[in-house]
């Protein structure tokens, strides 16, 4: 125990300078459900309540960190997808309220586009029983009962794919509505990364529609395109075709 309450502290050490020091790059490392270091270091079923009483965070980072030691606790086991997928959205969530609040910043940005990624990449587990389809012949009871399972299935997986979709939209005009003057510091440098992401999902459960109008509205709204990396550039290029 006393283990675990020395590397929750170091951890809590690490986040809070990263905060003060407006680190993104740390605290990318500190949140990313992919660095399965500090997850299973945290995967005991005790962590959350150690935060509780031992965790100190700066104010409105609490609730992200919250979520983040529940993913860590959950993300060993792929019984709990649906409940991670749902710590993760909550995360992202708590993240974008507080982007949405700091004015003249977006040291947070590369926070967001890392935890957004994360969060689609889990959503991509869910967008197999989407296109599943039931066939309306009459069938026996027991695939009655499979077909209840399987529209149970779909409605799950469709409410968290819309969740991902609705958050990742709103991520997106958050950067693109910005008005910050200042180009360093402005929010808009992640309009594009988080569109990419945005149009994979859509892409992938075949929502051709909705991604064409993301990319008309982008065409017209993304100011710093030719200052994008090659590989976001390229997605950007392949889904403008």
């Amino acid at each position: 125990m006393s283990n675990l309450i020395n590397e929750l502290q170091k951890y809590l050490d690490e986040f809070n300078e990263g905060i003060f020091a407006m680190n993104s790059s740390s605290l990318c490392s500190l949140l990313s459900i992919r660095h399965k270091v500090h997850i299973e270091k945290f995967s005991s079923s005790s962590t959350c309540d150690l935060f509780e009483k031992y965790g100190r965070v700066v104010q409105g980072w609490n609730i992200i960190l919250t979520n983040h030691i529940k993913i860590c606790q959950t993300s060993l086991h792929k019984i709990y997808l649906n409940d991670i997928v749902q710590y993760q959205y909550l995360l992202c969530r708590s993240l974008l309220d507080l982007i949405k609040e700091s004015k003249n910043k977006n040291w947070h940005i590369p926070i967001l586009i890392l935890t957004l990624t994360e969060l689609r990449l889990i959503t991509n587990y869910f967008t197999k029983n989407i296109s599943t389809d039931i066939n309306g012949r009459t069938s026996p009871p027991t695939q009655r009962i499979a077909d209840l399972s399987i529209n149970n299935d779909r409605q799950i997986s469709e409410t968290n794919v819309n969740k991902t979709i609705e958050l990742l939209t709103e991520a997106f005009r958050v950067c693109t509505s910005d008005r910050c003057t200042e180009q360093r510091l402005s929010k808009k440098w992640g309009a594009i990364q988080i569109l990419n992401q945005l149009l994979k999902l859509c892409h992938r459960i075949k929502r051709y529609e909705l991604g064409e109008q993301l990319l008309s509205f982008a065409e017209q709204s993304l100011e710093y395109k030719n200052y994008l990396l090659e590989d976001q550039k390229m997605t950007y290029d392949y889904f403008l075709g």
